[in-house]
């Protein structure tokens, strides 16, 4: 079972899904050494399109040496802070995407996303997306961060009204 968790690993599998897979299989009182009775599993089971039919074709594709189905693949993105920072509407908006991502070190689509968040109510907040982006943006000081050194990005800041 260790050699299935490391290979579901190596197809870039979440380890929360591989904990799931490896439970559903567990549980399922199937001989997972035997071949067949893995193979039969699979073809008996009733939800087509839940968890313990996923974990079960994955382990059987695992046992005929198959490509695994799945994964997420880890691209890294192609937005650039230029591109990010010229779809924003304010020039405050501007100044805090840049702040993040110059001097925070944050992706720009991510410092997009949490300038965009941290506008949103508090209260209505159910997955703490406005408190990350409100904790990232704490140390955002506008008259002390705004020195923008991509020309681009300057003159578009410049352009916005107050």
């Amino acid at each position: 079972m260790e050699y299935f968790k490391s290979t579901l690993a190596v197809y870039n599998y979440s380890p929360s899904t591989i904990q799931r897979y490896v439970h559903c299989l567990k549980r399922s009182g199937v001989n997972l050494r035997d071949k067949r009775a893995v193979h039969r599993a699979v073809n008996k089971q009733n939800d087509l399109h839940g968890e313990s039919f996923r974990a079960m074709m994955a382990y059987d594709r695992f046992l005929k040496n198959a490509k695994l189905p799945g994964g997420h693949e880890k691209r890294p993105s192609t937005l650039t802070t230029r591109d990010v920072c010229l779809r924003q509407n304010t020039r405050a908006d501007v100044a805090k995407v840049y702040w993040l991502v110059t001097y925070r070190k944050y992706s720009p689509l991510t410092a997009a996303s949490y300038v965009r968040l941290a506008k949103n109510d508090p209260m209505e907040d159910r997955h703490r997306n406005v408190y990350r982006a409100t904790v990232a943006l704490k140390d955002f000081d506008e008259r002390v961060h705004c020195r923008i050194y991509d020309p681009v990005i300057r003159d578009f800041y410049n352009s916005l009204p107050l």
